[in-house]
């Protein structure tokens, strides 16, 4: 998909959006979702995707709002689960990782200033050429 924003006369973004929800829709609610949770096969899905196959053959500038609705959604969906998964990656793997080092003193930053240094800074030594030949 070139964009996330079409414009009514950009009728082939339109139609290739109504083209990927024509069989993802139906698959999802049509098959996947009863399946799962043991309801009665669903005819719905696939008269919307009828629906959406007819739109983009006949007139795909009518697919502008459902398409403006369906991005509006998943742009919600994705930053509301960009932020869950972030912050269960940051409570759930760094949090416990950076008590684990603390506690083990395997941390790799000196945390306290030595009383009898003015700085954090320290001084690098130029390297020779034989290291720049075989750096690693």
């Amino acid at each position: 998909m070139r964009s996330l924003s079409a414009t009514r006369t950009d009728h082939q973004l339109l139609k290739a959006f109504a083209y990927s929800l024509s069989w993802a829709f139906p698959l999802v609610f049509g098959l996947l979702l009863p399946w799962l949770f043991s309801y009665a096969w669903q005819l719905w899905p696939l008269f919307v995707s009828a629906s959406l196959l007819a739109l983009a053959l006949l007139h795909p500038a009518w697919l502008y709002y459902p398409y403006r609705l369906w991005m509006a959604i998943g742009m919600t969906l994705g930053w509301v689960n960009s932020k869950i998964i972030l912050t269960l990656l940051f409570y759930l793997l760094l949090t416990p990782l950076g008590v684990v080092l603390r506690l083990l003193g395997k941390l790799q930053y000196q945390r306290k200033l030595k009383p009898d240094q003015p700085s954090y800074w320290h001084n690098s030594q130029p390297s020779d050429r034989s290291q720049l030949e075989k750096p690693f």
